[in-house]
């Protein structure tokens, strides 16, 4: 299993579940277009972001980072500011073929990527992943970019948490230590396609892909 952020994450599954990804309901993708997408600048708040944007089509909480930066006493043990680590995924649309990721720690934004859909890209699938969709899979995808590609799985699960002794920015400042939500989708198996589809994400990004034939 491969990270993103190219550095060793210690596998510890957290006590407590993380929540889900949330979809936002509506009939048709919303997506983002390129002049609101150049508004978008790092360091904004949540809303802000919201103010130029609109609501994502994805909303995902990412886990947590810890940082050694908070203020306290001078004579007492730096106090650790608890960072919470979201994602707003605009997906793309008939008019603007482009997947937009915005990563905001602490309610401010440390991220923004845009990246070009897929010629598959399709606003809604069905039930299971087709063969030539699973070969367009590849690690280190968003998971927006997943979602434009093989559409909402079947099955969402929370597995946990990996914490590293980095964060993904250079932001935070400190020590910090990040906790990166551990997520899988699953596609399982038609009669048209009898294999179930795994897909594993770290902290958003799909770290690994199995491929299982059903018994």
């Amino acid at each position: 299993m491969t990270s993103h952020f190219g550095f060793l994450i210690a596998m510890a599954l957290a006590l407590t579940s993380l929540p889900a990804a949330v979809f936002a309901e509506r009939t048709q993708v919303r997506g983002l277009d390129f002049r609101a997408y150049l508004s978008l600048q790092r360091g904004m708040t949540e809303g802000q972001v919201l103010g130029i944007a609109g609501k994502p089509d994805l909303l995902a909480d990412q886990g947590v980072a810890y940082s050694d930066s908070g203020s306290a006493q001078p004579v007492r043990e730096p106090e650790r500011t608890v960072l919470a680590v979201r994602t707003y995924t605009y997906l793309p649309t008939a008019g603007d073929p482009y997947t937009t990721g915005v990563t905001l720690v602490g309610g401010r934004v440390t991220d923004i990527r845009r990246d070009e859909t897929f010629d598959s890209f399709q606003t809604t699938n069905p039930r299971g992943l087709d063969f030539g969709a699973y070969l367009s899979l590849k690690h280190g995808m968003t998971e927006g970019q997943l979602l434009s590609l093989a559409g909402k799985p079947d099955v969402l699960a929370d597995q946990g948490a990996a914490f590293s002794d980095r964060g993904p920015t250079q932001e935070l400042g400190g020590s910090d230590r990040i906790a990166l939500s551990i997520r899988t989708y699953t596609y399982l198996p038609t009669q048209a396609d009898p294999e179930t589809t795994t897909v594993t994400f770290v902290g958003g990004w799909v770290t690994d892909i199995r491929r299982d034939k059903k018994f």
